[in-house]
């Protein structure tokens, strides 16, 4: 099949890093709403635990830093966030559609890796 813009596919290699940034914020955002929420945050010390390690796991993937790893804890997240978003609402603050939407997207970054403008180097 022809491509209608065969001059784009030059920038291939950038795709990866449009992914990773948009799971990156959205993360961040994530991790935002939930510690305005500090009610929720101060009674519960695995939610605390739970907020670091979705915030480190953000920070990798926006700067590329171990990004495959910081993919694998990503989808972890997401199907904790999936499975336990009916008790503690407050905590997992976005829809079950996004989290899966996360979790493909980062399956994704396991199997492309980091792309542009990261830290990883390809072995």
């Amino acid at each position: 099949m022809l491509n209608p813009f065969p001059s784009l596919l030059v920038f291939g290699f950038f795709a990866p890093t449009i992914l990773r940034l948009a799971v990156a914020f959205t993360f961040f955002y994530a991790v935002r709403i939930t510690i305005r929420g500090k009610n929720a945050l101060s009674k519960n010390i695995a939610l605390n635990i739970f907020v670091l390690i979705e915030a480190i796991m953000a920070a990798a993937l926006f700067i590329g830093y171990c990004t495959q790893i910081a993919a694998l804890v990503g989808i972890a997240l997401c199907i904790k966030s999936l499975f336990v978003r009916h008790d503690t609402h407050n905590a997992f603050p976005l829809d079950r559609t996004t989290y899966i939407l996360l979790m493909i997207i980062c399956l994704a970054l396991i199997f492309t890796g980091a792309g542009g403008f990261a830290f990883d180097l390809p072995l």
